[in-house]
């Protein structure tokens, strides 16, 4: 038989196991009870971190300012913009290397073309120098228009009437035949211009009888007036120049062709 004893304390030591289960069991649902609150703040925190990481940050909108520097907001760039530097002011001599060197075609030299635009531009006749003998001419020209004066043609040199003849044609000024030395290139200066500007009074102003004529003859023509005609002191031209516009020819001057005799 058992020993009742042992059974009592066996019973006992059974009701002691189940105390301390159940103490166990309190205490561990008293420290759930109490960590909850913390778990759910550690919760929601981890929550709110992750959910921080997976958005994309917004994009950095940067400015670059006048002066070259770059900032995040428009209103930070400098106020005070740099003084541009002052423009270097060329002398005749850094154009020319510039002009120096450009090609030459069939037409002419490019190098020339910029030397010449050179002296127009500064008006300076020493440059027309720099230019090729086949060309100097226009270049005197060309500053002669520019400074609004016929003289700068004396430049020219030999070619000076030539000079005088284009400036006058150009500028549509008869006057400035009269500085032509040579009488042919003078009269035929009078008789271009003239005709150009239809004013007889410049066929007045021409030395040589038959050039004269002629221009009479093309006023004529171009103006349709015969009262020009009657100008012409050849005869036969004069007989021409009324049949063609229709007025009454003039008797023929006998005198004027009269056989010489001889003895």
């Amino acid at each position: 038989m058992d020993d009742p004893g042992n059974a009592e304390r066996k019973l006992i030591q059974d009701n002691t196991k189940t105390i301390r289960i159940d103490s166990n069991k309190y205490n561990l649902n008293i420290l759930i009870i109490t960590m909850k609150p913390i778990f759910s703040v550690l919760f929601l925190a981890s929550f709110i971190f992750l959910a921080g990481c997976t958005q994309q940050a917004p994009p950095i909108t940067q400015y670059v300012c006048a002066d070259g520097s770059v900032v995040n907001e428009k209103a930070l760039c400098p106020t005070a913009l740099a003084q541009p530097s002052p423009a270097v002011s060329l002398t005749p001599e850094m154009e020319l290397k510039v002009c120096a060197g450009m090609p030459a075609i069939q037409k002419g030299s490019y190098e020339d073309y910029c030397i010449m635009g050179l002296a127009g531009k500064r008006k300076d006749t020493s440059l027309c120098i720099e230019v090729s003998r086949d060309n100097r001419l226009q270049c005197y020209l060309l500053v002669a228009e520019v400074k609004n004066d016929p003289d700068v043609c004396l430049k020219a040199e030999f070619e000076a009437d030539r000079c005088y003849q284009s400036y006058a044609t150009d500028v549509r000024d008869g006057s400035i035949c009269g500085k032509i030395k040579s009488v042919s290139e003078r009269d035929s200066c009078y008789q271009n211009l003239a005709s150009q500007l239809g004013d007889s009074a410049l066929c007045d102003k021409i030395t040589s009888a038959g050039q004269r004529d002629s221009c009479y003859s093309n006023m004529a023509m171009n103006l349709r007036d015969v009262s020009y005609c009657n100008k012409i002191t050849n005869s036969d031209q004069k007989q021409n120049c009324l049949s063609n516009l229709g007025g009454k020819p003039q008797p023929p001057n006998l005198e004027s062709r009269a056989i010489p005799s001889y003895k």
